[in-house]
């Protein structure tokens, strides 16, 4: 599954800056969590980290990496965690919010006019282990993302019945404009940190750029081994996947509302209530900041 990845959250916004903060950090150890390191979803985390750029920024970033979505977001709510890496729906209250890929198949059945509940869900995580579950036939369908759809289906264990990874699968259920990933964290914990959620912007952003600008080959360099189990399948899904990343970070009015919509067609909690202000749930004045800066 393919959404543009809008790399904002919750009274933030990633942006382009220098490696060098003209301040420190306020806090310089953070926890960011994450819910399924390994996918391209996050590659831009896993790209900061091991290019060095949190520490360019000054800071000691701890990354745990959760089951899925939901959890890295209890860890937000419980204290655990300083900073989330996951789905922009997440900072819209849902009634039981669930994975991003969860999300997807509800989004899926509501257009067909099914409820949620018609069929049974089971976390199977986002790397060795989901393509495992797969191959035994433990599940008769499965919603995940690359890599590991990419090697389902190299290795003829699964075909994709609906397809966000292109252009018009991306059209066809979420339409042209989309928020998805993003870094995101508790509007009282940015007011107080504004210095060392811009150091987070910048190491974020600094990885979306070396993303860009890098062969397949050199990113894949970069990622840990244990992310793929077959090297050129990796590589094939990441050229596969390349125009994800192709964005400065932005997220418009346009692609929270098209989120609300689709959260509101499944989600009865969100039916039921009065209207939500999405523009408190994201904050675009870093990343308008660097635009200017870094054209």
């Amino acid at each position: 599954m393919r959404r543009t990845l809008a790399l904002i959250g919750v009274a933030l916004a990633l942006a382009v800056s220098t490696p060098a903060l003209a301040q420190a950090p306020e806090q310089t150890k953070l926890t960011i969590g994450v819910g399924g390191k390994s996918l391209f979803y996050y590659l831009p985390l896993t790209i900061a980290e091991r290019k060095g750029y949190f520490k360019d920024e000054g800071l000691e970033v701890e990354i745990p990496d959760f089951p899925g979505g939901a959890k890295a977001l209890q860890a937000l709510i419980g204290g655990s965690a300083d900073l989330v890496s996951g789905a922009y729906e997440h900072t819209i209250g849902v009634t039981a919010p669930g994975s991003s890929t969860n999300m997807f198949v509800n989004i899926l059945l509501a257009k067909v006019g099914l409820k949620p509940d018609v069929a049974s869900y089971i976390g199977v995580g986002a790397g060795a282990g989901a393509v495992a579950i797969m191959k035994r036939g433990e599940i008769d369908a499965i919603a995940n993302l690359d890599p590991v759809i990419a090697t389902l289906e190299a290795n003829g264990d699964a075909v994709a019945v609906v397809d966000t990874r292109t252009t018009k699968g991306m059209l066809d259920v979420y339409g042209p404009s989309y928020a998805a990933g993003c870094i995101y964290a508790q509007t009282d914990f940015i007011k107080k940190n504004p210095r060392t959620m811009q150091a987070v912007v910048n190491a974020m952003v600094r990885a979306l750029r070396f993303i860009q600008t890098s062969t397949p080959e050199q990113i894949v360099a970069t990622v840990p081994p244990d992310y793929y189990s077959d090297k050129a399948i990796y590589t094939a899904a990441l050229k596969a996947n390349s125009e994800t990343f192709k964005h400065d970070g932005a997220i418009s009015m346009e692609a929270a509302q098209a989120v609300y919509r689709d959260l509101k067609s499944f989600d009865p909690g969100l039916q039921n209530a009065s209207s939500i202000d999405l523009s408190k749930t994201f904050d675009m004045q870093f990343q308008q900041k660097a635009a200017q800066k870094f054209k």
